[in-house]
This record gives C-alpha cells, sequence and structure tokens, in this order.
C-alpha cells in the first residue's frame, strides 16, 4: 500500500513536470506571433526592416525548435522574437507619427554661382 502511494505521487511529479514544456513555449510562440502581426499592422516591414526581420526569423526557429521538442530552445527564440516585434511595432509607430529620420548630420553639397568670364 505505501509503494502504491509512492509510486503514485511520483507518477503525478512525473506527469506534472514533463507536462509545461510544450505548454510554455507555444503560449511564447503564440504571442511573438501576435506581436510580429500588430508590428506588420503598424508598417514595420518598410520603416524597421532590422527589427520586423530579427522577428521573423527568430520566430521561424522557435517554431523550428518547437518541432523537435526542443521546448527551451523554443521557449528562447520566442522570447527574442517577441523583443524584436514590440521594438519593429514601437519604431513604426514612431516614424508614422514623426516622418523617418532626416539625413540632416550629411554634407550638402552646394554649387558655386557661375561668374560671367569678363568680371573680377
Amino acid at each position: 500500500m505505501k509503494q502504491a502511494i509512492i509510486g503514485l505521487l511520483l507518477g503525478m511529479l512525473l506527469l506534472t513536470t514533463t507536462g509545461c514544456g510544450p505548454i510554455v513555449s507555444g503560449v511564447r510562440i503564440l504571442k511573438a506571433d501576435i506581436a510580429l502581426s500588430e508590428a506588420q499592422t503598424a508598417g514595420a516591414q518598410e520603416s524597421a526592416v532590422y527589427e520586423y526581420t530579427a522577428a521573423k526569423v527568430y520566430l521561424d526557429k522557435a517554431r523550428e525548435e518547437h518541432g523537435y521538442s526542443d521546448f527551451w530552445g523554443a521557449r528562447v527564440y520566442a522570447t527574442k522574437a517577441l523583443k524584436f516585434a514590440r521594438q519593429a511595432k514601437k519604431r513604426a509607430e514612431v516614424e508614422t507619427r514623426v516622418g523617418p529620420k532626416s539625413d540632416s548630420s550629411a554634407i550638402k553639397i552646394v554649387p558655386l554661382p557661375s561668374t560671367p568670364a569678363g568680371t573680377p
């Protein structure tokens, strides 16, 4: 009787500890996917190209790792995808309100006025 209770408790412990990996990484992947969609809607494909592309690549890698049952790796990549997707959305919203950054630090070349040959 005592062995049966211990076996039951160990079985329950095993079920509860092994079932969290796919759930946690799956939820992270879903959150990253939603954030990437929000960034796309905000126009991040054009205004925050680096952040948007990084989020998309990390999300694809998270899905791949989840498919290989590497749930910790999937969670790590999904977290990075979520971070970049949020940055992309924020940057796209700022550039929509303010406009693209101007290149005011560049040197502007202004041609000299041409003078006629006879004037000093």
